[in-house]
């Protein structure tokens, strides 16, 4: 090597390093994995409501690759028509990320809303838990709670329906 000044010293140029020489990955803070589930149910939502497959995005060092489940072949014209179940009237009040949902605001406690209750627009109607964090699921409509979809402390999916509110 050619002659350097004192205060350098050569480093081999394929030198590969250690495992001890990075610093260990620090812990998420709270609000970092608040932000990047966020951000998934974001694009999951942008996914659900348009006719895209999959959406791939990198952003600052979190890669997000959703792809929507796929979907039942559709039945040939010629094949029997089953019977029609008719739709339950109302809207429904879906579950607005997957976590645990939760009937009342703690176990022992009386639910939120019960069927034949009354619910007024942004009334909190149960919370749905995911990552230690509580989200208040609330009534997109004020009427009445004709049917509960789901069971106290069941894992929901994004977009599930959990009441349905009727606008009686």
């Amino acid at each position: 090597m050619a002659d350097l000044p004192a205060s350098l010293t050569p480093v081999p140029r394929n030198r590969i390093p250690a495992a001890h020489d990075a610093a260990p990955p620090r812990p998420f803070t709270a609000a970092e994995v608040e932000l990047v589930v966020d951000g998934a149910s974001r694009l999951a939502d942008i996914l659900n409501r348009s006719a895209m497959r999959r959406i791939t995005v990198s952003m600052e060092g979190v890669h997000w690759d959703i792809e929507a489940p796929a979907t039942a072949p559709v039945a040939a014209a010629t094949a029997p028509v089953a019977a029609e179940v008719a739709p339950t009237p109302g809207q429904p009040v879906t579950a607005p990320l997957v976590g645990v949902f939760y009937r009342s605001k703690s176990p022992g406690a009386a639910p939120f809303v019960e069927v034949g209750s009354r619910v007024e627009v942004g009334q909190p109607v149960a919370i749905v838990e995911a990552m230690k964090l509580m989200n208040e699921v609330v009534a997109a409509r004020a009427g009445v709670v004709t049917a509960v979809h789901a069971e106290d402390g069941e894992v929901v999916e994004f977009g599930q329906p959990l009441f349905t509110v009727d606008a009686a």
